[in-house]
Protein backbone atom coordinates (compact mmCIF):
# COMPACT_ATOMS: atom_id res chain seq x y z
CA UNK A 1 0.00 0.00 0.00
CA UNK A 2 3.08 2.26 0.94
CA UNK A 3 4.16 1.59 -2.58
CA UNK A 4 1.10 2.69 -4.36
CA UNK A 5 0.67 5.83 -2.35
CA UNK A 6 4.89 6.80 -3.19
CA UNK A 7 3.94 6.10 -6.67
CA UNK A 8 0.79 8.30 -6.42
CA UNK A 9 2.59 10.91 -5.36
CA UNK A 10 4.92 11.06 -7.98
CA UNK A 11 2.16 11.43 -10.46
CA UNK A 12 0.93 15.10 -11.39
CA UNK A 13 -2.31 15.60 -13.30
CA UNK A 14 -3.10 18.86 -15.15
CA UNK A 15 -5.43 19.95 -17.90
CA UNK A 16 -3.54 21.65 -20.50
CA UNK A 17 -3.36 21.70 -24.29
CA UNK A 18 -0.35 19.85 -24.70
CA UNK A 19 2.22 17.39 -22.86
CA UNK A 20 3.11 19.64 -19.39
CA UNK A 21 5.67 18.15 -17.26
CA UNK A 22 5.72 18.81 -13.21
CA UNK A 23 8.88 20.03 -12.41
CA UNK A 24 9.11 17.64 -9.35
CA UNK A 25 8.29 14.50 -12.14
CA UNK A 26 8.95 13.41 -15.03
CA UNK A 27 5.56 11.81 -15.58
CA UNK A 28 3.42 13.71 -17.07
CA UNK A 29 -0.32 14.44 -17.15
CA UNK A 30 -2.40 16.47 -19.06
CA UNK A 31 -6.15 17.18 -21.04
CA UNK A 32 -7.79 19.39 -23.53
CA UNK A 33 -10.77 20.71 -23.25
CA UNK A 34 -11.85 23.24 -26.14
CA UNK A 35 -8.26 24.39 -25.96
CA UNK A 36 -8.61 25.61 -22.47
CA UNK A 37 -5.16 24.41 -20.22
CA UNK A 38 -6.13 23.80 -16.88
CA UNK A 39 -3.04 22.78 -14.38
CA UNK A 40 -2.65 21.33 -11.10
CA UNK A 41 -2.59 23.46 -8.30
CA UNK A 42 -2.61 26.41 -10.93
CA UNK A 43 -4.85 29.34 -11.16
CA UNK A 44 -8.08 27.59 -12.12
CA UNK A 45 -7.75 24.26 -10.33
CA UNK A 46 -10.34 24.72 -7.26
CA UNK A 47 -8.58 21.61 -5.77
CA UNK A 48 -5.00 22.24 -4.49
CA UNK A 49 -4.14 18.89 -3.36
CA UNK A 50 -1.99 16.72 -6.18
CA UNK A 51 -2.75 14.43 -8.00
CA UNK A 52 -6.56 16.10 -8.20
CA UNK A 53 -8.09 18.95 -10.50
CA UNK A 54 -11.63 20.39 -9.86
CA UNK A 55 -12.70 22.96 -12.60
CA UNK A 56 -15.68 25.00 -13.35
CA UNK A 57 -15.66 27.01 -16.17
CA UNK A 58 -18.32 29.45 -14.45
CA UNK A 59 -15.92 30.04 -11.57
CA UNK A 60 -15.59 33.34 -10.48
CA UNK A 61 -12.34 35.19 -11.57
CA UNK A 62 -9.35 34.10 -12.44
CA UNK A 63 -10.77 30.24 -12.09
CA UNK A 64 -13.61 30.83 -14.66
CA UNK A 65 -12.81 30.36 -18.49
CA UNK A 66 -15.00 30.22 -21.70
CA UNK A 67 -15.66 27.83 -24.14
CA UNK A 68 -17.80 29.42 -26.49
CA UNK A 69 -20.90 28.09 -26.61
CA UNK A 70 -20.29 25.17 -23.39
CA UNK A 71 -20.37 25.70 -19.97
CA UNK A 72 -18.08 22.80 -18.30
CA UNK A 73 -16.83 21.39 -14.76
CA UNK A 74 -15.85 18.43 -13.86
CA UNK A 75 -12.79 16.53 -11.93
CA UNK A 76 -9.63 14.67 -13.55
CA UNK A 77 -7.61 12.10 -11.02
CA UNK A 78 -5.75 9.09 -10.85
CA UNK A 79 -8.94 6.62 -9.46
CA UNK A 80 -9.70 3.42 -8.13
CA UNK A 81 -11.66 2.59 -11.24
CA UNK A 82 -15.60 2.49 -12.46
CA UNK A 83 -15.87 2.19 -16.01
CA UNK A 84 -13.09 -0.34 -16.25
CA UNK A 85 -13.08 -3.40 -13.59
CA UNK A 86 -10.21 -5.70 -13.28
CA UNK A 87 -7.83 -7.55 -10.58
CA UNK A 88 -4.36 -7.30 -9.58
CA UNK A 89 -2.47 -3.65 -9.86
CA UNK A 90 -4.51 -1.36 -11.44
CA UNK A 91 -3.19 2.20 -13.03
CA UNK A 92 -5.76 4.43 -14.21
CA UNK A 93 -6.17 7.97 -15.05
CA UNK A 94 -10.06 9.21 -15.47
CA UNK A 95 -12.15 11.80 -15.72
CA UNK A 96 -15.32 11.94 -13.62
CA UNK A 97 -17.44 14.24 -12.15
CA UNK A 98 -17.94 15.53 -15.69
CA UNK A 99 -20.59 17.85 -17.04
CA UNK A 100 -20.55 19.75 -20.03
CA UNK A 101 -24.12 21.92 -21.43
CA UNK A 102 -24.80 24.07 -24.81
CA UNK A 103 -25.57 27.30 -23.97
CA UNK A 104 -25.84 28.69 -27.66
CA UNK A 105 -27.38 27.21 -31.00
CA UNK A 106 -24.47 26.82 -33.87
CA UNK A 107 -21.63 25.90 -30.93
CA UNK A 108 -20.10 22.67 -32.51
CA UNK A 109 -18.55 19.42 -30.75
CA UNK A 110 -16.11 19.54 -27.81
CA UNK A 111 -13.15 17.39 -27.95
CA UNK A 112 -11.51 16.56 -24.91
CA UNK A 113 -8.13 14.38 -24.36
CA UNK A 114 -6.62 13.63 -21.31
CA UNK A 115 -3.38 11.29 -19.98
CA UNK A 116 -0.77 10.13 -17.42
CA UNK A 117 2.22 8.20 -17.36
CA UNK A 118 2.79 5.53 -14.91
CA UNK A 119 6.25 4.34 -14.43
CA UNK A 120 4.73 0.87 -13.15
CA UNK A 121 3.76 -2.03 -13.56
CA UNK A 122 6.50 -4.10 -15.02
CA UNK A 123 5.23 -6.17 -18.68
CA UNK A 124 3.11 -7.85 -19.72
CA UNK A 125 -0.19 -5.82 -18.55
CA UNK A 126 -3.85 -5.52 -19.97
CA UNK A 127 -5.20 -2.78 -20.83
CA UNK A 128 -8.74 -1.40 -21.55
CA UNK A 129 -10.86 1.17 -21.80
CA UNK A 130 -14.21 2.63 -20.58
CA UNK A 131 -16.61 5.05 -20.61
CA UNK A 132 -20.34 5.61 -18.69
CA UNK A 133 -22.70 8.30 -18.61
CA UNK A 134 -25.79 10.15 -19.98
CA UNK A 135 -27.43 12.59 -22.23
CA UNK A 136 -29.59 15.36 -20.91
CA UNK A 137 -32.30 16.89 -22.87
CA UNK A 138 -32.09 14.02 -25.98
CA UNK A 139 -32.78 15.28 -29.20
CA UNK A 140 -33.97 11.96 -30.64
CA UNK A 141 -33.78 11.32 -34.58
CA UNK A 142 -31.01 11.12 -37.15
CA UNK A 143 -27.53 9.22 -37.12
CA UNK A 144 -25.55 9.68 -34.06
CA UNK A 145 -23.54 13.06 -34.83
CA UNK A 146 -25.93 14.17 -37.24
CA UNK A 147 -27.67 16.70 -35.67
CA UNK A 148 -28.42 14.73 -32.53
CA UNK A 149 -26.23 14.01 -29.62
CA UNK A 150 -23.42 11.26 -29.76
CA UNK A 151 -20.19 10.63 -28.50
CA UNK A 152 -16.69 9.61 -29.70
CA UNK A 153 -14.70 7.55 -27.09
CA UNK A 154 -10.76 5.74 -27.51
CA UNK A 155 -8.14 5.14 -25.09
CA UNK A 156 -4.43 4.38 -26.20
CA UNK A 157 -1.55 3.02 -25.07
CA UNK A 158 2.28 4.63 -25.49
CA UNK A 159 -0.25 5.90 -28.56
CA UNK A 160 -1.40 2.34 -29.75
CA UNK A 161 -5.29 2.19 -30.00
CA UNK A 162 -6.79 -0.52 -27.33
CA UNK A 163 -8.60 -3.09 -29.19
CA UNK A 164 -10.93 -5.10 -29.21
CA UNK A 165 -13.13 -3.51 -31.11
CA UNK A 166 -11.60 -1.90 -33.93
CA UNK A 167 -11.87 1.87 -33.95
CA UNK A 168 -13.79 4.63 -31.75
CA UNK A 169 -16.95 3.67 -29.67
CA UNK A 170 -19.16 5.76 -31.25
CA UNK A 171 -22.68 6.25 -29.31
CA UNK A 172 -25.88 8.02 -28.97
CA UNK A 173 -27.78 7.92 -26.25
CA UNK A 174 -30.58 5.23 -25.27
CA UNK A 175 -33.82 7.07 -26.32
CA UNK A 176 -35.69 5.88 -23.29
CA UNK A 177 -32.81 6.83 -20.89
CA UNK A 178 -30.50 8.88 -22.25
CA UNK A 179 -27.63 6.92 -21.11
CA UNK A 180 -24.91 5.08 -22.86
CA UNK A 181 -21.68 2.83 -21.67
CA UNK A 182 -18.99 0.96 -23.71
CA UNK A 183 -15.41 0.76 -24.38
CA UNK A 184 -12.56 -1.25 -25.42
CA UNK A 185 -10.59 -4.44 -24.18
CA UNK A 186 -8.87 -6.46 -22.38
CA UNK A 187 -5.66 -5.90 -24.74
CA UNK A 188 -2.59 -7.92 -23.74
CA UNK A 189 0.96 -6.01 -23.70
CA UNK A 190 3.61 -8.29 -23.56
CA UNK A 191 6.09 -5.22 -24.10
CA UNK A 192 6.84 -1.78 -24.96
CA UNK A 193 6.84 -0.43 -21.17
CA UNK A 194 7.31 0.64 -18.70
CA UNK A 195 6.84 3.64 -18.81
CA UNK A 196 3.30 3.35 -19.75
CA UNK A 197 1.11 6.66 -21.05
CA UNK A 198 -2.23 6.49 -20.97
CA UNK A 199 -4.50 8.33 -23.19
CA UNK A 200 -8.46 8.98 -23.51
CA UNK A 201 -9.84 10.84 -26.45
CA UNK A 202 -13.66 12.06 -26.29
CA UNK A 203 -15.21 14.66 -29.06
CA UNK A 204 -19.35 15.10 -27.92
CA UNK A 205 -21.80 16.18 -30.29
CA UNK A 206 -24.98 17.81 -28.44
CA UNK A 207 -27.80 18.64 -30.71
CA UNK A 208 -29.47 21.07 -29.43
CA UNK A 209 -29.18 24.07 -27.10
CA UNK A 210 -29.70 23.46 -23.49
CA UNK A 211 -28.64 20.03 -24.42
CA UNK A 212 -25.98 18.56 -21.76
CA UNK A 213 -23.40 15.88 -21.42
CA UNK A 214 -22.57 14.13 -18.22
CA UNK A 215 -19.99 11.75 -16.64
CA UNK A 216 -21.27 10.71 -12.97
CA UNK A 217 -19.59 7.58 -13.55
CA UNK A 218 -16.04 8.34 -15.38
CA UNK A 219 -14.06 7.80 -18.88
CA UNK A 220 -11.41 5.95 -17.71
CA UNK A 221 -8.18 4.23 -18.77
CA UNK A 222 -6.30 1.48 -17.07
CA UNK A 223 -3.63 -0.65 -17.32
CA UNK A 224 -3.62 -4.45 -14.79
CA UNK A 225 -1.49 -7.16 -13.70
CA UNK A 226 -4.23 -9.25 -14.38
CA UNK A 227 -7.62 -8.80 -15.98
CA UNK A 228 -9.10 -5.50 -17.00
CA UNK A 229 -11.90 -4.72 -19.00
CA UNK A 230 -14.53 -1.97 -20.33
CA UNK A 231 -17.86 -2.20 -18.64
CA UNK A 232 -20.48 -3.90 -21.05
CA UNK A 233 -22.14 -1.60 -24.03
CA UNK A 234 -25.48 -0.02 -23.18
CA UNK A 235 -26.57 1.82 -26.41
CA UNK A 236 -30.15 1.80 -28.23
CA UNK A 237 -30.39 2.44 -32.02
CA UNK A 238 -31.59 5.72 -32.79
CA UNK A 239 -34.67 5.41 -34.97
CA UNK A 240 -34.05 6.40 -38.78
CA UNK A 241 -36.23 8.41 -40.71
CA UNK A 242 -37.32 5.88 -42.67
CA UNK A 243 -38.04 3.16 -39.73
CA UNK A 244 -40.06 5.95 -37.99
CA UNK A 245 -42.18 6.30 -41.82
CA UNK A 246 -42.78 2.77 -41.91
CA UNK A 247 -43.90 1.89 -38.53
CA UNK A 248 -46.06 5.11 -38.89
CA UNK A 249 -47.91 3.64 -42.16
CA UNK A 250 -48.33 0.21 -40.83
CA UNK A 251 -50.67 1.47 -38.10
CA UNK A 252 -52.41 3.91 -40.56
CA UNK A 253 -53.00 0.99 -42.49
CA UNK A 254 -53.84 -1.00 -39.17
CA UNK A 255 -56.36 1.31 -38.73
CA UNK A 256 -57.92 1.39 -42.30
CA UNK A 257 -58.42 -2.11 -42.59
CA UNK A 258 -59.35 -2.45 -38.66
CA UNK A 259 -62.39 0.13 -39.74
CA UNK A 260 -63.67 -1.37 -42.89
CA UNK A 261 -63.83 -4.93 -41.50
CA UNK A 262 -66.04 -2.79 -38.73
CA UNK A 263 -68.36 -1.73 -41.53
CA UNK A 264 -68.19 -4.83 -43.17
CA UNK A 265 -69.33 -6.80 -39.79
CA UNK A 266 -72.05 -4.01 -39.11
CA UNK A 267 -73.32 -4.35 -42.94
CA UNK A 268 -73.96 -8.17 -42.31
CA UNK A 269 -75.77 -7.53 -39.21
CA UNK A 270 -78.12 -5.67 -41.12
CA UNK A 271 -79.24 -7.91 -43.89
CA UNK A 272 -80.17 -11.13 -41.19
Amino acid sequence: MLQFKYLFQLSSVALTVGMCLNVTSVYAVSITIGGIAINDNGMRDLNQAADIIAFDSTSAGAAGFVIPGFTTSGIVDLGAGGAVVGVGQRFIVRLTDFDLVRTAAGAGNVRISFDHTFAMPPAPVTAADGIQGSFGNVLVGGAAGAGGNSVSWQGFVNNVAITPPMGAFISAPNPLTGRFSGGHGPMMIGAGGPPWTLRGDLEVALGRRAGSFSLPDSAEVGISTSLIEPPPTDQTPVPEPITLFGTGTALCFGLFFKQELFKKQKKQKANI
